[in-house]
């Protein structure tokens, strides 16, 4: 069901379903250049000014449309860029739009291209992007526009993968992916910002740090703690009710879907599987045996087993998390840091070194300690 939510009349944001899947585009569109409004683009090089104009390249038996459009961007800044991309390779797709792969100058981005059915979520992900505070846990966007069909564009950076695609052996490296999503979400609730559909398809990670994408079920609390959803007007014509979403159940559910997301981040379970009691017995035996400590086990088994976690429940999994990431990072240190040696003064140094680690590895194991 589309739906627009909006928390007060002169900002209004469309919401769609899901966004995590993007379909074929209309005929149209499929050979529709992009005229993209962005911002950041000096970043990459780009500043002159002018109008639009349009070329086609050959690569491999297929077209990639480059397009040079004036531009406006979240700053209000003027300005011409080019961008590339070939309609016909699609990274993903499905009944909302297409997503490929494109370049601005010499950097691979994502280019997010809408169907009809999709326009509402994705005008939706353009207010929440336009609004929400950059960060390291929030996939970084670039801007957004129109083809010359009419769909609208979303142009973000590209990351590695996403977690429903890979995740690592290294049960230090997942639990810092689960530690950079808890993160990413403490920052949208912070802003009074839900993202309303939290699974590891809509989370990215770039050099091992996880960032929250697709915000097109996302909504805006910063002007009110409830919100009605204005209707798709066919399903208005239907006699359907529009819906009222309230910020603090809103917000739950991000958790309790942040959750779910986390343990099955840990268990290495791309599937986003539900999970009971015994998965849990599992996944607690299995950190045992990778080596993880009791003193960090106990906190994340007691988050993981909270079936409505509070903030402060996500707040102690984070600080749970990152302690024990922290954990591991110094006694690899530790482990990398020479007991002795003939130099004297050397041995000297090294000693200082490895007292200095053994402190903050005693008072990590303290801070631990009062979360279990």
């Amino acid at each position: 069901m589309t739906r627009t939510v909006t928390s007060q009349p002169s900002h209004t944001h469309d919401v769609s379903p899901p966004t995590s899947s993007y379909g074929q585009p209309q005929a149209q569109d499929t050979a529709a250049p992009v005229q993209p409004m962005l911002h950041g683009l000096r970043d990459f090089g780009v500043g002159r000014r002018g109008g639009p104009s349009t070329s086609a390249l050959a690569s491999g038996g297929n077209v990639i449309q480059r397009v040079k459009s004036k531009i406006k961007g979240f700053d209000d800044e003027e300005t011409e860029s080019e961008i590339n991309y070939d309609p016909a390779k699609q990274l993903s797709q499905g009944a909302e739009g297409t997503v490929h792969v494109g370049k601005i100058g010499k950097r691979k981005v994502i280019v997010k291209v809408a169907k009809p059915v999709g326009e509402l979520g994705t005008q939706n992900e353009i207010g929440i992007l336009g609004k929400v505070r950059p960060g390291p846990h929030i996939v970084g966007a670039i801007g957004h526009g129109k083809t010359a069909g009419g769909s609208s564009v979303v142009v973000l950076n590209k990351a590695d993968h996403s977690l429903n695609n890979q995740l690592p052996k290294d049960i230090h490296r997942r639990l810092n992916l689960a530690l950079g999503t808890g993160r990413g979400l403490q920052s949208l609730h912070d802003q009074d910002i839900t993202h309303g559909d939290l699974n590891l398809k809509n989370i990215l990670s770039t050099n091992g740090e996880a960032q929250l994408t697709d915000f097109g079920a996302a909504a805006d609390f910063s002007n009110s703690d409830s919100i009605q959803l204005p209707l798709d007007p066919g399903l208005a014509a239907m006699g359907i009710q529009p819906e009222t979403i309230h910020k603090d159940a809103t917000k739950l559910k991000d958790r309790k879907d942040f959750r779910k997301a986390a343990v099955n981040i840990l268990r290495g379970n791309k599937a986003n599987d539900e999970f009971d009691g015994d998965a849990i017995d599992a996944l607690e035996k299995s950190l045992s045996l990778k080596g993880l400590s009791k003193a960090s086990i106990t906190p994340i088994i007691k988050f993981a087993r909270k079936q409505n976690p509070t903030e402060d429940d996500h707040a102690d999994f984070v600080k749970a998390a990152h302690l024990t990431v922290e954990r591991n990072r110094l006694m690899k240190q530790l482990e990398a840091t020479p007991t002795g040696g003939k130099n004297k003064k050397k041995n000297k140094e090294y000693k200082a070194a490895r007292l200095a680690i053994q402190s903050k590895l005693s008072a990590n194991k303290k801070a631990l300690a009062e979360l279990s």
